[in-house]
């Protein structure tokens, strides 16, 4: 018996996931000050990233689709070479 992960569950899960924590770095970065490396660090390959609500909201963004973009050859390949 094959188990199969679904692609566009793994997908979206991971992208969630990715995107929560970017608004959690975000959020705990502009109130507290705390993680400005990370953040910084973030910023230089998602151009935008900051702990404003836009930059915030950039980085939300961005963490959904690389999280689902990795989610989903996560899964095509465990499906692929199970």
């Amino acid at each position: 018996m094959t188990i199969k992960i679904s692609v566009k569950g793994l997908g979206l899960s991971l992208g969630i996931v990715c995107g929560i924590c970017m608004l959690v770095i975000g959020i705990l970065g502009g109130i507290f000050g705390i993680w400005t490396d990370i953040i910084e660090f973030t910023a230089t390959f998602y151009v935008g990233f900051d702990t404003t609500p836009v930059g915030i909201f950039l980085g939300v963004i961005y963490g959904f689709v690389d999280g689902f973009i990795g989610g989903i050859i996560i899964a095509w390949l465990y499906n692929r070479l199970r």
